[in-house]
């Protein structure tokens, strides 16, 4: 809820549980991040109150 009031609409990466970079696209916070900081683990994404949906195909098994 923090991020969606300071952040609305941005992209956002978190590196060690801070904000590190905000920006308007994902590859161009992630560039900035690695910039700063090396080549380090981060979690980049867009803060929307809007929910993410993740499709994933599968196959259904039939023994016969």
């Amino acid at each position: 809820p923090e991020l969606l009031q300071q952040y609305p609409e941005k992209v956002v990466a978190i590196v060690g549980g801070e904000v590190a970079e905000v920006g308007d696209d994902k590859r161009e916070v992630y560039d900035r991040v690695v910039k700063r900081f090396g080549n380090v683990s981060m979690y980049v994404q867009k803060v929307t109150d809007q929910p993410r949906v993740y499709k994933i195909p599968y196959r259904k098994v039939i023994n016969t």
